[in-house]
This record gives C-alpha cells, structure tokens and sequence, in this order.
C-alpha cells in the first residue's frame, strides 16, 4: 500500500494492483476536479458571519479557511451530482425502461437469485 498522498494515474504500471490506490486516484478531490485544493489556486475572500459563530469558532481553534473550503466541496459534489442526473435523466429512465421490457443483457449467465 502506498504511503504516499499524491494521486496514482491508472496508466502508471504497478508490480501489484492495489485497490486502494486505484479508489485514491479515482475519488481523489483534484481529480474530481476539485482544483481549489491546490495550495497554489487559493485566493482571499471576504465574509460575513454571525458574531457569535465565530467567537465559538475561535475558542474552539478551527481553521475557518479549511471548514470553508471543505464545506464547499461538499457543495459542490452534490451540485454536480444533481446536474449530472438532471442532464442524464431522460437516458435513465430509457435504460431502466428497456431493461423492465427486456431485463439486463446478463441474466441469462447468473448463478444466483
């Protein structure tokens, strides 16, 4: 397993797979596109927040840039998330059609129930 936080490329060639590299890669917040966590791509912004959140945020010592950044990432993920199935829907709905007519093109090869 790697130890390391940068991202593997699936192109690179490994002695032995590892699944967990693969997943890294794949779900990896740069890679998704997420290019704000690029310590070089960040940039001051000016907020407004309830006096009393952040008077509670400084006792506690959180850092207000990263919760910023990572609720915003949240956000964002589930943002695109709704648009990708919105800009997909109608070809959902034609697949789950044809495969209630027709069912999947592998249900002649399961083992199983």
């Amino acid at each position: 397993m790697r130890t390391s936080l940068s991202p593997i490329h699936p192109k690179q060639v490994h002695a032995k797979f590892d699944a967990h590299d693969q997943c890294a890669y794949i779900f990896n917040p740069v890679f998704m596109g997420f290019q704000s966590m690029n310590v070089s791509a960040k940039k001051a912004a000016n907020l407004t927040v309830r006096a009393d959140l952040l008077d509670e945020a400084k006792a506690f010592k959180i850092n207000l840039s990263q919760t910023l950044e990572n609720a915003l990432i949240s956000e964002l993920k589930k943002r695109r998330e709704a648009a990708w199935l919105e800009e997909n829907k109608a070809a959902i709905e034609a697949y789950n059609r044809e495969v209630e007519k027709n069912g999947l093109f592998s249900d002649a090869y399961r083992n199983f129930c």
